[in-house]
Parts: C-alpha cells; sequence; structure tokens
C-alpha cells in the first residue's frame, strides 16, 4: 500500500525536463528550411500545464512521465480553428512534437531545444 501511494505521488510529480522556454523549428515542407517560434512550458505537479506555443497561449493541456518516459499534450486556437499539439522529452533534452490543425487540415513535425539562459 504504501509502495503503491508513493508511485503515485512520483508519476504525477511536475517534471522538470519540460520547465523553461524553447526554441521550436517548424518543418512546414520536406524541401524547405523550417521557421522558427517559441514555445513556454510550465508544468504543474497535478498533471496540468501552463503555457504558450507560437504565440497563443494553452487552453487544454496536460503532461505525464511513465517509465522513463515524458510527453505532453496542448490545445491552442486561432481563427482558423483549434491546434492540437503533442510532444515528447528525448534522451538528449530536446523535444520531438507534432501539431495537427482542424481548421488548416494539416499535421506539422516540429523539434524544440531549451532556450539557455542568457548570461547577465
Amino acid at each position: 500500500m504504501i509502495i503503491a501511494s508513493l508511485t503515485a505521488l512520483a508519476l504525477q510529480a511536475a517534471p522538470a525536463g519540460l520547465e523553461g522556454i524553447w526554441d521550436v523549428a517548424l518543418y512546414f515542407s520536406a524541401d524547405a528550411p523550417p521557421s522558427a517560434t517559441t514555445m513556454v512550458l510550465s508544468p504543474e505537479e497535478n498533471g496540468t500545464l501552463d503555457g504558450e506555443f507560437y504565440g497563443s497561449a494553452f487552453g487544454a493541456a496536460r503532461h505525464a512521465e511513465r517509465n522513463g518516459t515524458t510527453a505532453f499534450t496542448a490545445v491552442t486556437e486561432d481563427s482558423s480553428g483549434p491546434y492540437l499539439h503533442s510532444g515528447r522529452l528525448m534522451p538528449d533534452g530536446r523535444i520531438e512534437g507534432q501539431t495537427f490543425s482542424v481548421g488548416r487540415d494539416f499535421l506539422m513535425l516540429w523539434t524544440a531545444e531549451r532556450r539557455e539562459e542568457l548570461a547577465e
């Protein structure tokens, strides 16, 4: 019983690896260089996720960590409709993800690298 409770608490802990500002490379086309944007992630211990992607605040968002894999999903919206984003934190510290635009009917792959803190 105690082990199960400790395991449940460990699974709910906010993964520190997601926290921060991320520089995102968006791959719109296989024959074009990626475009750039930022993503801000702030995971909470209860599994919710605050943040923004491509300048739009998350509406609904969740994160989870299981068996060493950290993943998240979030929804943003603009005048064309909702965007469904998801990503996984890779062993090298990058995030690999994808975004599905319901209104514009495309699936876009992207990668993100944590922005280095600027020296003062």
